[in-house]
Parts: structure tokens; C-alpha cells; sequence
């Protein structure tokens, strides 16, 4: 089984799609992670844990209504912050209750909106979420359905299409432009739809991975969509896979990049703010690494990397946040006790430092895979 791990780094906010505006300061707390703790027995909850002072501070505990599984795919991730004008709706997925329980955050704090069953089916290993502007897409780790929802203004959701491809996924992206979804698949294949204005999708691939790839994520020009490289040929050295993006959403030939230092089962990736660096969790290893990225030609190279050690659970799940103008990046930690979630400091050159008393301990009783950062990151 797979665990997740998170990196969280700094990110500028963008506006998004027509519709959503960029949030403005009547939020309680600015800054801040929301965990999906994954409970596997009893109801499943998520944790807000607030960025303050080069730290995180557990906030509030709260239930979603559902249920989950105790697992999931690190880099599938299963919670999401989306913003709606002054307001955040966050997203949080019940993948054994088969529904994404919707919660807006305001000035008032955080409130519920609803449980929003999915077309995926009851006991769904996972199921990833990610959204652009109004549009939000979930992924099923069992079944192999893609499904596209409307948000709307109260954070609701509206299911609008779904596709059943019957191969289950475990890596999911959406392009800035909300044009183009990519899908991880757990069977050595890739795969990129185009998202209709009607919100259907038409799918161009599947495509040939040299490895499981896993995570997802796409340069903000929408020229590249890259892939964490789960089980490269030694399983022992970080890799990652890079797929131009054509025009009409279709996927060219990958360059592969598989020996980018210690490592091994890279499972998430995420791209700095300005997209300079990318970050890569290794699940096994529990391997943190920093990658300069370049697009023409593109390249990436090995800048920074560190072995958490004395850590006994495993990495998933990469993001991005910031704070005070200052960059960070955490990551989500599993293990069979509790889960946590590390966080780095981020710097220039694309080095990290992990903050005094990091890893933040969740949730004692959870087995949690993800995480997600606001303010999103402005791509």
C-alpha cells in the first residue's frame, strides 16, 4: 500500500475562472494546511492547522459526514482549497461513503455545505480531487471513474459528467487555463482528457509510462504536464517523467529523467510558485527533493534533498504555501500510529530547511494521506 506524502511552499493566488474571485482578508486565519485524516473505522474527520511563526498550529478537528479507507495513493490527493470570492471552500473526500464533503470557509469561520455522493460507487480506495475556477474533477481509485462537478457560489457542488475508463487512477491535475486534465494511472500508463464547456470530457490517450506514475502537476503555461515516477527501474533513485502538452489537450512523447539521487517510489510532485523548482516526496524513503526546472529545453536538475530520519511513517501527498512573504513547503506523513505533517522553510535557490519542532503531529488516531494549502497556489 502506498502512503502519502505533502510539501507545502509558497504560493501566489490567482483569480481563476470567471466567477471566482480572489479572496480577500476577512478570513479568520490567512494561512493555513487542511489535513483528510483518512479514519478507517468510525467517521472520518479533517484537520485545520493555522501557519504561524515559522509553524503549525492545530486549529480545529472537525467530521465530514463520511467515511474513508485507512490508505489511498500519495499522490491522489484527497482534499483541495478553492477560492470563492471573500470566502474558501474546502473539499475533503469519503472514499468508502463514496461522496466529497463540501465546507465554506468565511468571516463566520468554518460551516458545512454537504455531502455529495459520486458516481464511484461505496468502497473506493481513494478518490483525488482538483479543481480550476468553478470546475472541480474527482478521481476513483477502484473504479476508474473521472467525474466533473460545477461549484457554485455557496460551495455546493453540481455533478455535471462523468467518464467510466474502468482503470484506476492515482494521479490527478487540471491545467491552469482548466482546459486539460491529466490522470495518473496504476498500471504503467498516462493518460489527458480536454475538458468540454459543456463539462464533458474527451479523452486523447492512454499513454505509455516507463513506470507507475503517480501525482501530477502542470507547468502554468500549460505546456507540461509532469509525473512522479512511483517504481523507476532500480526502486532506488528519485524520477520523474515530463509530457509535452500539445494544442487540442493531447500528451507527446515523455523525457524521462530516472536517476535524480537518493530515493526511490517517488509518489507527488509540485512546482514552486514560480516555477523554478520542482518538488518531489518519495513515499518509502521518505525522501524530500528539490529539482531546478527548465522548459526549453526542458530539464530538471538535482539541487537539494534530505532523508527524514528517526521518521517511521511515509510521505505522500506535495503542496506549496506561504505566509509573510516567506515560502514553505510540508509535507503529509502516514504511519501506523498517527499522521502528521512536516514542514520545510523554502528558499531562493531551492534549498530547504525544516522548521524547529517539525513533523506537527495531526491526528493520533488517523491514517492520513493528504493535505492541502490556502492560500492555493496562483497556478
Amino acid at each position: 500500500m502506498k502512503a502519502i506524502i505533502v510539501l507545502l511552499a509558497m504560493l501566489a493566488l490567482g483569480s481563476g475562472r470567471p466567477g471566482l474571485a480572489p479572496p480577500g482578508p476577512s478570513l479568520p486565519i490567512s494561512s493555513f494546511i487542511v489535513t483528510n485524516n483518512s479514519i478507517g473505522i468510525g467517521p472520518n474527520t479533517g484537520t485545520m492547522l493555522a501557519l504561524q511563526n515559522d509553524g503549525l498550529v492545530n486549529v480545529q478537528t472537525f467530521e465530514t459526514g463520511g467515511t474513508a479507507q485507512s490508505g489511498g495513493f500519495g499522490g491522489l490527493n484527497e482534499v483541495i482549497t478553492v477560492a470563492n470570492g471573500p470566502n474558501a471552500c474546502i473539499y475533503l473526500s469519503d472514499a468508502y461513503s463514496d461522496d466529497i464533503a463540501g465546507f465554506i470557509y468565511s468571516s463566520a469561520g468554518l460551516a458545512k455545505v454537504g455531502n455529495f455522493t459520486g458516481p464511484g460507487g461505496t468502497g473506493e480506495f481513494a478518490i483525488g480531487l482538483a479543481a480550476r475556477g468553478t470546475t472541480l474533477v474527482s478521481a476513483y481509485s477502484l473504479s476508474g471513474v473521472l467525474a466533473v462537478w460545477s461549484i457554485q457560489s455557496d460551495c455546493s457542488l453540481t455533478l455535471e459528467s462523468m467518464v467510466d475508463n474502468e482503470t484506476p487512477a492515482v494521479g490527478l491535475a487540471i491545467s491552469p487555463d482548466g482546459k486539460t486534465v491529466t490522470v495518473a494511472y496504476d498500471c504503467f500508463e498516462v493518460d489527458s482528457y480536454s475538458l468540454q464547456p459543456d463539462g464533458t470530457l474527451v479523452e486523447h490517450g492512454p499513454y505509455a509510462s516507463i513506470s507507475t506514475p503517480d501525482g501530477g502537476d502542470i507547468t502554468p503555461d500549460g505546456r507540461y504536464a509532469i509525473f512522479a515516477e512511483f517504481e523507476d527501474v532500480l526502486q532506488k533513485a528519485t524520477a520523474v517523467a515530463i509530457y509535452p502538452i500539445h494544442a487540442d489537450g493531447s500528451l507527446g512523447s515523455p523525457t524521462n529523467f530516472t536517476d535524480l539521487g537518493p530515493g526511490g517510489y517517488s509518489e507527488s510532485v509540485s512546482l514552486s510558485p514560480d516555477a523554478k523548482y520542482l518538488y518531489v516526496s518519495d513515499n518509502v524513503s521518505a525522501e524530500v527533493v528539490s529539482l531546478a526546472f527548465s522548459e526549453d529545453p526542458i530539464n530538471v536538475t538535482p539541487v537539494w534533498h534530505q532523508r527524514l530520519s528517526g521518521i517511521t511513517r511515509r510521505q505522500g501527498h506535495i503542496t506549496v504555501i506561504s505566509n509573510s512573504g516567506n515560502m514553505y513547503v510540508a509535507t503529509a506523513l502516514s504511519g501506523d500510529v498517527s499522521s502528521a505533517v512536516n514542514l520545510f522553510q523554502a528558499y531562493s535557490n531551492g534549498h530547504l530547511t525544516q522548521v524547529p519542532n517539525s513533523p506537527f503531529v495531526v491526528d493520533a488516531e488517523s491514517g492520513g494521506r493528504s493535505l492541502a494549502a490556502w492560500p492555493p497556489r496562483g497556478f
